[in-house]
């Protein structure tokens, strides 16, 4: 606070718990696997499957890669140089939060294109398969029985970069 007595300021406010949707609630792997090759699919204009990723094996390349590489993602468009990277690499390369820094820069328009079908195909998923889609996040049970208990007794925000339909409808 300007008036330097921002200590004061918090405590004359009413509480609000902020939670984050990815990685505390649930984890989206899957879903965000799912849609990321789906989306890949549709910008290269061959088929896909929801179902790709419904079961996650152990030894895939690509998949191993893409967990690896996920905490360094913030937007859907990243994925592309996810996907990108292992197809040029064969999957050795290993990028930083500094590439993901230096990809952002760049503002690439076939990141935009693919962000762009990611969020379609994940639009298309969530409203006419809803049960397929949400079947693709693991929540963590606990922590929702849990949050529930919490939303019921003090306001709460939830704080993600995931689209906002897809958040009302988690």
């Amino acid at each position: 606070m300007i008036d330097g007595d921002w200590r004061r300021s918090l405590a004359d406010t009413s509480p609000v718990v902020l939670f984050d949707l990815d990685g505390v609630f649930c984890d989206s792997t899957r879903e965000c696997y799912s849609i990321a090759l789906a989306a890949r699919a549709l910008i290269d204009g061959t088929d896909y499957s929801h179902e790709i990723a419904g079961e996650l094996k152990d030894g895939d390349a690509l998949l191993e890669f893409f967990r690896s590489h996920r905490p360094y993602i913030r937007w859907p468009r990243e994925y592309w140089l996810l996907l990108e990277t292992f197809r040029t690499g064969d999957g050795v390369v290993t990028l930083t939060q500094r590439d993901f820094d230096d990809f952002e820069e760049a503002g690439d328009p076939g990141a935009l294109a693919f962000q762009q079908a990611f969020f379609d195909v994940r639009d298309d998923l969530r409203t006419n398969r809803y049960d397929a889609w949400i079947d693709l996040f693991d929540a963590y049970s606990s922590v929702v029985e849990e949050g529930r208990v919490v939303m019921e007794h003090v306001p709460f925000r939830i704080l993600t970069g995931r689209d906002g339909s897809s958040v009302g409808a988690f």
